[in-house]
């Protein structure tokens, strides 16, 4: 199907539109609200009242951000031995900080600190401002230069229906501190250069690579589209990053991720529990939810990411249209990933919302279905903290944020399957 439809199509809003976009106002401000007056507003004041405070308090500090900050200063110390080693670790965060912190563990590979040692040259607040802001930015402008261009070539007014329909994420990305804003950018900006530079892509690709999961299925797209080239940069690019992380870490490093980072994430996946199930839009995350261990919740994940890869591989076999075939691949990433978080789908809200902004520019019919789809997809960064949260009562209705995933991904196949 092509992405900008028919060209007899007449380029004006329909009244189900104004409708649809009356019906999202009314979910966000109701998100929002929910959000605020219960868990984003305490978490959101915290940042800002721990950005003022002279000192630094348990509450600001005990954010994911702080893992990145103390690789940045233990990349620069010239010793990383603490950092792969979760209880070392969690005394060396400890005594850095002076007071007790949340259970913490590294779990990245070593060559990602040559993207996080900067934040060690600064204090822990100015870093954790710096990163939030410069990263929003790279995301504001990937989402913008990925939209305005071909194939999608949105208008004006659509850009401000993308940007609402991306303030939920922004705002949870903002309150929990993670890293969604950079990894989302370096997707989309791997989506928008794929078929424009084989160099860029390919560089773009290899710093995916520090975060490799997110990039799953990427290889498989790069083969279906024979795009060896690309794939011979980014394999040329990801060893130089290895290389130099060697050079300037050492060998250490990397044996301590094989041999104690690895077996210390399968641990937590097969022993942990805690809300952190409840941020996972996954199968398998919603059975470890449920209280499922780890053998069952893994084995009913495989089942659907099956289906989901059969899908994929017969999307690719039967039709080659290279702009949709990206999008089904990144749909299909958080059906068949047992692990990924809802801030780790920054990419995925971004893509769907110019695919929806596109669709509204024309007269196209949204189902009540659809509708729905799109209201619980994007509104999901706001609505899975319910889920957890106590006495919020809604924990029964979290397997609907992996069905959600699992539809959006369905609808991404129909919308390539169907004919032009």
């Amino acid at each position: 199907m092509s992405l900008r439809g028919k060209s007899n199509v007449v380029q004006q809003w329909n009244m189900f539109s104004i409708v649809f976009h009356i019906a999202l106002w009314i979910a966000l401000v109701a998100a929002l609200k929910m959000f605020f007056f219960n868990l984003g507003w305490q978490s959101l004041n915290t940042i800002a009242s721990g950005l003022n405070s002279e000192t630094i308090t348990s509450e600001f500090a005990n954010r994911d951000f702080v893992n990145y900050w103390m690789a940045g200063r233990l990349a620069l110390s010239g010793d990383l031995s603490p950092l792969f080693l979760q209880e070392v670790y969690q005394q060396k965060l400890e005594s850095t900080f002076g007071f007790e912190l949340e259970t913490r563990n590294w779990s990245y590979p070593p060559h990602s600190l040559l993207l996080l040692w900067p934040l060690g040259l600064i204090s822990f607040k100015q870093a954790f401002f710096l990163f939030q802001v410069s990263t929003l930015a790279l995301f504001i402008w990937s989402v913008w230069r990925f939209a305005v261009s071909e194939p999608y070539k949105v208008k004006s007014r659509s850009l401000l229906i993308i940007a609402l329909l991306l303030i939920p994420f922004v705002i949870s990305q903002i309150a929990y501190s993670q890293n969604g804003f950079l990894y989302a950018s370096l997707f989309i900006l791997f989506l928008h250069y794929r078929t424009r530079s084989d160099l860029l892509s390919g560089f773009i690709l290899a710093l995916m690579t520090t975060k490799p999961q997110l990039g799953l299925l990427i290889p498989l797209l790069l083969l279906v589209e024979r795009r060896f080239i690309l794939i011979l940069y980014a394999s040329a690019f990801t060893i130089a990053l290895i290389g130099i992380s060697v050079l300037v870490f050492g060998t250490k490093p990397w044996l301590d991720f094989w041999t104690a980072t690895i077996p210390y994430q399968h641990y937590v996946t097969t022993n942990w529990q805690g809300i952190f199930w409840g941020m996972m839009p996954t199968v398998f995350g919603s059975m470890r939810h449920y209280g499922f261990n780890y053998d069952t919740a893994i084995l009913v994940h495989l089942v659907f990411a099956f289906v989901a890869l059969v899908l994929l591989l017969v999307s690719h076999l039967r039709e080659n249209d290279s702009e949709i075939s990206a999008v089904v691949v990144l749909a299909a990433t958080f059906c068949i990933l047992p692990y990924a978080f809802f801030y780790d789908m920054g990419a995925l809200f971004a893509v769907a919302a110019v695919l929806l902004a596109l669709k509204l520019e024309f007269r196209d019919t949204i189902s009540l279905q659809e509708s729905t789809l799109y209201h619980l997809l994007f509104m999901m960064p706001l609505l899975m903290p319910f889920t957890y949260s106590e006495g919020a009562g809604l924990k029964l209705l979290y397997f609907i944020f992996p069905a959600v995933a699992f539809s959006y991904f369905l609808t991404v196949i129909h919308l390539k399957l169907s004919p032009k």
